[in-house]
């Protein structure tokens, strides 16, 4: 499946991404495109993060959508976040309005490139929040919700704290509470 390196700007940033299936859009004949978008976190355009100490975990999640949708003969756009891999900014001064911009940002460069075929947005976990922001604006013709919650966000990010914090050291969780640190409320 062929795929090119690409790149495109987002308020003044350039953002890199990966194309498949559609380097040449005649030749590819592709029945729809797809935009990609990752969940939340420092994961790059196929859901892969570099730890510390400069490990990566790959997590393929991204790559994976890319690539079966690609067989289908969907072409497909995904790319590094702000600040992460090849693009640039700075992740740690991003909100979600930022992460949506480079959405819309990526979804508009790829309508350009391959003009007339229905759009489609797929996002796995927060990214779901934007396939769906997207789809509910009729930038797409369709969106998928991959692993998206069901819940308000401030609901799962209170319920993902608790999870983490019953699952710290003891010794942490006892300075924690030495300190009267509520890790939910803040």
């Amino acid at each position: 499946m062929p795929s090119t390196e690409v790149s495109f700007e987002s308020d003044g940033y350039r953002l890199a991404g990966t194309l498949t299936g559609a380097a040449d859009p005649v030749a590819a004949d592709p029945v729809a495109a797809a935009l990609v978008l990752p969940g939340s976190g420092k994961t790059d355009r196929n859901t892969d993060s570099r730890l510390p100490g400069g490990q990566m975990l790959r997590g393929g999640v991204t790559r994976a959508v890319a690539e079966a949708l690609t067989r289908a003969g969907v072409s497909t756009l995904r790319y590094d976040k702000r600040g992460v891999g090849a693009s640039e900014g700075d992740i740690l001064r991003l909100g979600m309005d930022d992460r949506r911009a480079d959405a819309r940002a990526a979804l508009g460069w790829l309508a350009g490139r391959v003009p007339g075929v229905p759009l489609l947005a797929v996002g796995h976990s927060e990214g779901a929040w934007y396939a769906a922001e997207l789809a509910a604006d009729g930038a797409v013709a369709g969106a998928v919700l991959l692993s998206a919650g069901a819940r308000p966000g401030e609901e799962i990010l209170t319920w993902q704290t608790a999870e983490i914090t019953a699952r710290l050291p003891t010794l942490t969780n006892g300075i924690i509470r030495l300190l009267h640190i509520d890790v939910i409320r803040g």
